[in-house]
């Protein structure tokens, strides 16, 4: 089950993400997109779509 959250939300899982990988040398490319809405909010909830694949990184950063 995929937990709701609002774009605030979705925004620092992704700033997360790219800064644990960045941590470790790797380029996350990701974004934030609305998913629908949600009665229990009564807003419009959001996903964050990344590039891993499998859960890892593509690619290296430049500088490493």
């Amino acid at each position: 089950m995929q937990k709701e959250q609002t774009q605030t939300q979705a925004q620092e899982i992704l700033e997360r993400i790219q800064s644990y990988w960045a941590q470790k040398g790797f380029q996350v490319q990701g974004a934030v997109h609305p998913a629908g809405y949600s009665p229990r909010l009564r807003s419009t909830v959001y996903e964050v779509t990344t590039d891993l694949v499998n859960g890892l990184p593509r690619r290296m950063n430049a500088n490493h």
